[in-house]
């Protein structure tokens, strides 16, 4: 009788791990970008208080290649065309279905935009890569707040 509890046990556990499995390794990553779009997750901080930015609302701004200055002098927030998110409590973010190209990402912070910048290039706004097919972790990225 002890011989066929633990049979039955065993195979309990047996089928338990394949079921696990099988949520594991064979189900669809259902985070990825429709075809030919390209998606980013991280998070955002302060590099000048360590404040992490949550409920943030934020967007992407493509970087025109044929200007001079890539970079615009004033940042007056999203357009109707601006691909918008928001932080989460914990400050991360998820954006898909980008399309593939340069941004740069501008955070609002209280009563002006402010772009994320690169830490170690000077403190110059960060260009992000957008591919096609690519689901990109940035990890955490900065702004200089407040």
């Amino acid at each position: 009788m002890k011989k066929v509890i633990g049979y039955i046990y065993s195979s309990i556990v047996l089928i338990a791990f394949i079921f696990s499995l099988n949520g594991c390794i064979f189900q669809k990553d259902v985070t990825n970008s429709r075809k030919g779009f390209g998606s980013l997750r991280g998070s955002i901080q302060s590099f000048t208080t360590g404040i992490i930015m949550a409920k943030t609302n934020f967007y992407l701004l493509p970087i025109d290649k044929s200007s001079e200055s890539s970079f615009p002098p004033i940042l007056i927030g999203p357009d109707d065309n601006s691909i918008k998110g928001m932080t989460g409590q914990d400050g991360h973010f998820y954006i898909r279905d980008i399309p593939a190209g340069d941004y740069y990402l501008v955070v609002n912070t209280l009563y002006s935009y402010t772009p994320v910048v690169d830490i170690n290039n000077n403190y110059m706004p960060l260009i992000i890569k957008v591919r096609e097919n690519e689901n990109r972790n940035l990890g955490t990225i900065y702004i200089s707040y407040p």
